[in-house]
């Protein structure tokens, strides 16, 4: 280090690895990290054994005034390098690390290659390269594919470390010095920050996240999905999970309703099997802290009742985000009121995604999903298509954004509605905001017909331009609408 730098400089990611692992893997784990994250050249990893001159080093003292401490401190993030055999968390300075990162909270990911030394990176939700990859290839659907793009890309994190690190006990690594292993195990009792027992949990919970996305495809890694369940259980923090729903159900099978009673972030992606939501529904009921919830149910034979039944389940107290996506399903008026019931019942709402495509939702059902409450709404995201929602949907959303004081973004796709020109313009008129710094709105119908919008909404339209200060980004569609020049000429102006 002090060949290549002048000066002292913090690091963005400490390393924590055992010195033993093969030096070739160690450097494609850190280059496929640096890939996954998104980081530029100028990134600075902190390497114990390139940061530290191993002829002055000094640990003789307190753990507290290594330079280990002080590197992972200054740090944002820290990534755990693995060999195939997970011997990393039997170390003991790096179990003084995972301590130290579960105590102060940092960014954590995890890297592991396979007998190819192929590098792959476990992270904790989806990082950087899979949201990037998402809004490229689906710029409408980010939410859905950046989840799919993680669990994709963690698919092939060799099994043999995972399963080691679900076993992680940090109080028994060992050192090379027996002072040394003394020395770290009275540090960690005495100041007591978070302690082994929150830093196995941690990286015990992001292996079995981890698992939780893969196929069991033979008895080895049913032996290692046996023990996915009591580690999410006994999860010290909260947690991020994204599975289909039979893997949920053998979780909840092996584990009982309560496995989820830590999860602050659930994705339950496609396909999702309709005679599961019971079960599913009681357990994700126990997730007091779950603060995003994200569903996809595409060409599902989920019913109403079923559906009812797990809105009517769903703790409200702390949920920031929620996406919901309905595709070519039976679902109607009876899923979007109990949907709306808890939309109205979250006061912290932060950012709402709803697309419904094809289903039985008349406008009866979208007005009662347009009535949210909350004060605390910055993104709204939503896309009727092919659902029979009108005027009064509109005018439930409209009122909305008008009562939405913090909105930054809003996002309408209406294609092939029922929504006329009262509706259009009372939507509309609700988006002004001063805060508001991202507007699309796209108004299509495929055949001409008598109820579509028209000079109401496109004034309405050019209205809430003239009154946006902060707006930068706009995307307006109009498509066999009967939006004259008029209405046009005021929008350009605007």
């Amino acid at each position: 280090a002090e060949l290549w730098l002048d000066r002292s400089r913090s690091p963005l990611w400490f390393i924590s690895h055992w010195w033993g692992e093969a030096i070739l893997a160690f450097v494609e784990c850190v280059i496929e990290h640096a890939n996954v994250f998104n980081l530029s050249d100028e990134c600075l990893y902190w390497v114990c054994a390139y940061a530290n001159n191993q002829s002055e080093i000094q640990l003789d003292g307190s753990p507290k005034d290594s330079p280990f401490f002080a590197a992972l401190y200054e740090a944002e993030g820290a990534l755990v390098v693995m060999d195939h055999h997970a011997t990393t968390v039997e170390r003991a300075w790096c179990a003084l690390e995972n301590v130290l990162v579960s105590f102060w909270q940092k960014l954590y990911a995890i890297a592991g290659t396979d007998e190819n030394q192929q590098p792959f990176i476990l992270t904790q939700r989806p990082a950087p390269v899979d949201i990037s990859r998402a809004e490229v290839e689906h710029p409408g659907e980010v939410d859905r594919f950046s989840d799919r793009y993680q669990t994709e890309r963690q698919l092939q994190f060799p099994r043999t470390p995972l399963g080691r690190a679900l076993l992680t006990e940090f109080e028994s690594a060992r050192a090379s010095k027996e002072e040394d292993q003394e020395k770290i195990a009275k540090y960690v009792e005495e100041k007591e920050e978070g302690g082994f027992a929150a830093a196995n949990s941690r990286i015990r919970v992001m292996a079995a996240a981890a698992l939780c996305g893969m196929a069991i495809k033979d008895e080895f890694d049913r032996t290692i999905f046996e023990r996915v369940p009591q580690v999410l259980f006994e999860s010290h923090a909260p947690f991020h999970l994204s599975c289909q729903s039979n893997m949920l159900q053998l979780i909840i099978l092996y584990g009982g309703k309560e496995v989820l009673r830590m999860a602050d972030s659930l994705t339950i992606q496609e396909p999702f099997q309709a005679e599961l939501v019971p079960d599913i529904a009681d357990a994700v009921h126990t997730s007091k802290d779950l603060s995003q919830l994200k569903l996809f149910w595409q060409r599902s034979k989920i019913q109403d009742a079923q559906a009812k039944h797990f809105f009517d389940q769903v703790s409200t107290n702390k949920l920031k985000v929620i996406t919901v996506q309905f595709e070519e399903t039976q679902l109607g008026d009876e899923t979007a009121k109990a949907l709306g019931l808890r939309l109205r019942a979250c006061g912290s709402l932060e950012t709402v995604k709803m697309i419904m495509y094809k289903t039985n939702v008349t406008d009866v059902g979208g007005a009662a999903l347009g009535a949210i409450s909350s004060s605390e709404l910055k993104d709204l995201d939503i896309w009727l298509q092919e659902t029979r929602v009108g005027d009064m949907t509109g005018c439930a959303f409209g009122q909305c954004l008008e009562k939405s004081k913090k909105l930054e973004r809003v996002k309408f796709n209406l294609y092939d509605t029922e929504l006329t020109d009262d509706g259009g313009a009372q939507l509309i008129s609700g988006m002004v905001s001063e805060v508001l710094v991202d507007l699309s709105i796209r108004l299509f119908v495929t055949d001409a017909r008598d109820t579509v919008v028209g000079d109401k909404t496109g004034k309405a339209m050019a209205t809430v331009l003239e009154h946006c200060p902060d707006l930068k980004y706009i995307w307006l569609g109009f498509a066999n609408t009967a939006v004259s020049d008029v209405s046009g000429e005021q929008i350009g102006v605007s």
